[in-house]
C-alpha cells in the first residue's frame, strides 16, 4: 500500500468531507479510524476513502461507498444528489472544499405521495415534494397508464 502524505490543508478537506457525510446521507460507516488512517498515510482511509496529494487534483479521488457524494463534491455533479438544491450544494461545496462558512444543516425532502382514491371510475394520486433539487411545479396526467419519471442517462 503506497503512502500519501497530506498536508494540513488537504487533511482539513477530508476531515469536513467526513462530518458533512454523517450529517447528509443516511447510513452508518466506520470513520472512527480516520484521524489514524491519516498520520499512517494510508492511501485508502476508513470506509474506502481514496486520497491523493498531488496539486490540482481532488484529494479524494474515490469513495467506494458513496461515489455519488464524491461526484457531487468534487466531480461537479450537479445531479449525482437528487434531493439536493442547487443552492444546498454550492454551500456545501464551499464548506468542504474551501473551509468556508459553517456545516451547512441538511434540509430532508422526501416525495410524498398520497394513496389513490377508490372511486369508481377514476384513481387518483397526488405526489409532493422535489424532483433534483426542484424546480418550478409540474402538474403532470394522463387519462389511463402510468406515468413515471426517469433521470436521464449521464453523457
Amino acid at each position: 500500500m503506497a503512502e500519501i502524505a497530506l498536508s494540513e490543508e488537504q487533511k482539513g478537506v477530508v476531515r469536513r468531507y467526513v462530518q458533512t457525510w454523517r450529517r447528509w446521507r443516511p447510513g452508518i460507516r466506520a470513520f472512527a479510524r480516520l484521524e489514524d488512517d491519516l498520520e499512517k498515510r494510508y492511501e485508502v482511509l476508513v470506509d474506502g476513502i481514496a486520497v491523493d496529494n498531488r496539486p490540482d487534483h481532488p484529494v479524494i479521488t474515490a469513495d467506494s461507498k458513496d461515489s455519488c457524494f464524491r461526484a457531487a463534491i468534487f466531480g461537479d455533479d450537479d445531479t449525482a444528489l437528487p434531493d439536493v438544491t442547487v443552492d444546498e450544494l454550492i454551500q456545501v461545496r464551499r464548506y468542504i472544499l474551501r473551509g468556508e462558512g459553517t456545516m451547512p444543516v441538511r434540509k430532508w425532502r422526501e416525495l410524498k405521495i398520497s394513496p389513490a382514491s377508490q372511486n369508481l371510475g377514476t384513481r387518483e394520486a397526488y405526489a409532493e415534494g422535489s424532483l433534483n433539487g426542484g424546480g418550478p411545479v409540474l402538474h403532470v396526467h394522463t387519462t389511463a397508464g402510468n406515468i413515471e419519471f426517469r433521470r436521464e442517462a449521464r453523457r
